[in-house]
């Protein structure tokens, strides 16, 4: 009797993400049954997908050691031309084989005449005619010469790369160092400070020769002939410190008012309020 059994309620199937998980946790050591249940797979199934998934991996090994000539060994698996890449930037491997390949053959002519020779002298005069019909010849039989074996690598041989330029630049040597280490470390800061150091007295060092250059072109341009209703200049000078001063120079009124009379083309000393600059 055909039983007409139907299932009360049907449970999904397991994702390929549980499967995977599962696989990579019997991997790491975890037992069949254990991921199976943790995972929620079968553990028939579980195991037939590690099997086959070890399968396979063991299929692309040994395909890779099939190409490569591993296993099953073959010395001969690479041609000539699997090597013609290597073969432009081989410079001295190449070389020698060229002057092999170019080496002349002996010469095989200069030998064919002793041959010739050393048969002649071994051989005994005869008188008799009858002698001379019946035994036969025994001079050597001289094969045809072939040609050299030319390949169209002798006649235009394959492209070299040039040989690499080596690069004047050179990186400076250096002892290593501990950075963390105390005594590195203050060694360090102390350099640093000191190239601050060196730097801002370079600045300053600019900034006095610009105020220089700035004064001879406000000096060269100020008119002493001027007229007495001429405005009061200011002139800019430098202190030792590296701050500014600016001092005004005295018109004609300011020197009648002294009681001395200036004239035009009078020579002038005047004396100026500041510090006195060292260099």
């Amino acid at each position: 009797m055909v039983r007409n059994y139907k299932r009360k309620r049907i449970e999904p199937a397991p994702s390929e993400n549980n499967y995977a998980n599962a696989i990579q946790a019997v991997a790491g050591g975890m037992g069949l049954r254990k991921a199976a249940a943790v995972y929620g797979v079968k553990h028939n199934t579980l195991f037939y997908r590690i099997k086959t998934a070890e399968s396979k991996v063991a299929a692309e090994e040994r395909e890779g050691f099939r190409k490569t000539g591993i296993w099953p060994l073959n010395k001969l698996i690479f041609s000539d031309n699997d090597y013609d890449c290597a073969f432009v930037t081989d410079q001295s491997e190449v070389t020698e084989l060229q002057t092999e390949k170019r080496t002349p053959p002996d010469n095989i002519e200069n030998q064919t005449p002793n041959i010739r020779l050393a048969t002649m002298s071994n051989e005994t005069p005869s008188t008799s005619k009858g002698m001379l019909l019946d035994t036969p010849t025994n001079s050597p039989s001289v094969n045809c010469i072939a040609p050299p074996h030319v390949t169209p690598e002798d006649i235009r041989p394959l492209p070299k790369a040039p040989i690499r330029k080596q690069s004047v630049l050179k990186r400076k040597a250096i002892r290593s160092r501990v950075l963390t280490e105390s005594p590195e470390k203050n060694k360090i800061e102390e350099e640093t400070v000191n190239r601050e150091r060196k730097k801002k007295l370079v600045e300053e060092r600019k900034l006095r020769k610009d105020l220089l250059l700035l004064n001879k072109r406000l000096k060269a341009k100020t008119d002493y002939e001027g007229s007495s209703e001429e405005s009061e200049i200011e002139v800019v000078y430098a202190e030792s410190d590296g701050s500014l001063s600016f001092c005004q120079e005295s018109t004609s009124e300011d020197a009648t008012s002294s009681g001395t009379e200036f004239l035009i083309g009078d020579l002038v000393l005047v004396k100026f309020s500041t510090k006195k600059t060292t260099k």
